[in-house]
Order: structure tokens, then sequence, then C-alpha cells
């Protein structure tokens, strides 16, 4: 009789917390590289340490409701940084608020990345919360288990809609707002990163 092969290894729920806080931190020192960058010499800083890395910072987070995103925020509060939070799930939204420490620190601002239509609205409501939006950290992602043979047109919507066209959209129209003085900043997401602030679009 042939052995039976072990089952596969999976991740525990404190390996899956070491790894979102691990890329919470990649996030927030990525944001104080292209917060503090120099872009005519394309030169930038190290992050200070301690809770005041990130003091008057404004930085909106989509995917913000759980896992990298609600990380990301928490480690962006902890370095002294104010929240936008955007999700789908509001009720989510509202209990990770008060997680960070109300609405002084924290603002939820739920919606569907995926909406493209709603993006200039979703832009003006985020800079509105703090008065400016000094980066935009593009978390929001699904992911499907289909082949692509089986993929169908509404899942291959769905996913572009989440991963790409959303971001993209949300991105533009912040930079948009960035150009006329509404705010500066940068706009990271999927290892990418975007400058504002003076550097070329």
């Amino acid at each position: 009789m042939a052995a039976v092969p072990p089952p596969p290894p999976t991740l525990t729920d404190g390996a899956i917390a070491v790894a979102a806080l691990a890329a919470a931190a990649w996030a927030v020192r990525r944001l104080w590289t292209l917060l503090t960058a120099d872009s005519d010499v394309a030169t930038a800083h190290t992050p200070p340490a301690g809770p005041t890395a990130l003091s008057g910072t404004v930085v909106w987070i989509t995917g913000a409701s759980s896992g990298i995103g609600a990380a990301t925020a928490a480690a962006v509060v902890a370095a002294g940084g104010r929240v936008v939070l955007t999700a789908r799930r509001a009720a989510l939204l509202e209990a990770a608020v008060e997680r960070l420490g109300g609405p002084s620190v924290a603002v939820a601002l739920p919606g569907d990345v995926a909406d493209t239509g709603a993006a200039a609205g979703a832009v003006r409501s985020a800079v509105a919360a703090f008065g400016r939006v000094d980066a935009l950290v593009n978390n929001a992602g699904v992911s499907t288990r289909e082949t692509a043979a089986a993929l169908g047109a509404d899942a291959v919507a769905a996913v572009t809609g989440v991963n790409y066209t959303g971001p993209a959209a949300l991105s533009r129209e912040l930079m948009a707002a960035w150009a006329a003085g509404a705010a500066a900043g940068a706009a990271a997401g999927g290892g990418a990163a975007g400058g504002g602030g003076g550097a070329p679009p």
C-alpha cells in the first residue's frame, strides 16, 4: 500500500499576523521615503524612529477593514499619522476607527474601489476628512481560483475593477487634486509607486 503524503503546511493565524505587520512596516517606511524624497535629485531620507515619524501626515488606505490594510492603518497611527479608511464593509471600518483611537486620527469612508464613477467623489470626501491627503495606499485587491480557460467575463471584470481600473481611477483623481493644490503626496500600490509634490506624473 502506497504511503499517503502528509498534507501541505498551512499558515497559522500567528504567521498571517506576522506577515501582515511586516507588510505594514514596509508600507510605512515606503510612505516616509516617498513623502520625504527630493524629486530633483531623486534622493530619500531615512525615516526617524519613534511615534512621530509620520506626524501631520494623512494616509488614505483602501482595503482597510482587515488584514494588511488594517495593519497598515495601525502602523501609520502608531507613527503619528492620521488615516482615511476605505472598504465595502462599513461596520468593520467603524470598528477599526474605534480601535485606532476615534475620529481624531481615523475616518471611515465606505466604498467600492471598483466603482470608477465614484472615484472623484471619493477623493473629495477623503481630502475633506482631514483637509488633505498626503499618500494613497491602494491595498484593496481580489483574486480568483478559476483557471484562465474557465474565467468568465464577469469574473475578469470584477478582478480588474478592484485590482487595476479602480486603483488607477483613484490615483488619477487624487493626483489631479494634488495638482490643483488640494494636497501633495504619493500613491502606492502593488509594489509600485508614483510621486506627487513636484515629481512628474
